[in-house]
């Protein structure tokens, strides 16, 4: 999703859970569902992110937490495994609890246009419309009562001749408010810690199923930098998980 501004934020954080669908156009230029990806925040700002594990085809769930004090975990539930990252010691909590409460509008980083107000799901949304390194059009649904949070977006090619191509799409499907089920927010207290490339291969692993060749690649290079996250904040974790990765 793209990042919302705070704008004249007002009270408490309005706690909720939403299922999004996103949609890419596939080699035949077809809008096809990619994913599905699961978002819940508590009344605290603890927040989880839901997403599946790449190759999309398999069923393998995991969940982000992120806490309002700057801690973060990456919990693999089906095969019992979490990371849990450097804590972000620049986190100013402030900001953070101003940015996810209720607003009385919404605007986004950079230079942004709103065009008008329209409601999804019971929840009055603010369309903004921005331009992405001159390539892009991008037009996005917040709802200011959950802090801004996207309920829908469109993403667009700029053509030579000025036009414009859907490339993907987000759309919401369910909104909850309210406080969400406790178990997506659990911390996985009986999880064994691991760097997250062991636990991204760990389930290709299991089923015996390897990336393709066009795969491999691109899979490696992201583990490769989500170790190197994992290792940055904590000397002593690199001593747990043997010798760093090459640069």
């Amino acid at each position: 999703m793209f990042g919302a501004g705070p704008a004249h934020a007002q009270s408490a954080i309005a706690p909720f859970y939403t299922e999004t669908t996103i949609y890419v156009i596939d080699k035949d230029q077809t809008l096809v569902a990619q994913s599905k990806v699961i978002m819940a925040r508590k009344a605290d700002g603890t927040t989880v992110h839901i997403r599946s594990v790449v190759p999309r085809e398999l069923t393998t769930l995991v969940r982000e937490l992120e806490f309002m004090d700057g801690n973060k975990i990456t919990l693999y539930d089906s095969i019992k495994m979490k990371s849990t990252w450097p804590k972000d010691e620049g986190a100013d909590n402030k900001s953070v609890v101003d940015a996810l409460s209720p607003h009385s509008y919404c605007d986004v980083h950079g230079a942004s246009v709103r065009l008008g107000d329209s409601m999804i799901l019971g929840q009055t949304t603010n369309m903004v419309q921005q331009m992405i390194a001159g390539r892009y059009r991008v037009t996005q649904w917040l709802a200011p009562a959950l802090g801004c949070e996207v309920l829908y977006y469109e993403s667009e090619l700029i053509n030579s001749d000025g036009s414009f191509t859907l490339t993907a799409k987000g759309t919401t499907t369910v909104l909850k408010t309210g406080e969400p089920d406790s178990s997506l927010l659990d911390v996985g207290s009986t999880y064994a810690e691991t760097k997250p490339s062991d636990a991204n291969t760990r389930p290709l692993e299991q089923m015996h199923v390897s990336l393709s060749s066009s795969a491999a690649p691109t899979v490696q290079k992201e583990n490769t930098q989500a170790d190197w996250r994992y290792y940055s904040g904590d000397p002593n974790k690199a001593r747990w998980g043997g010798v760093l990765p090459a640069k």
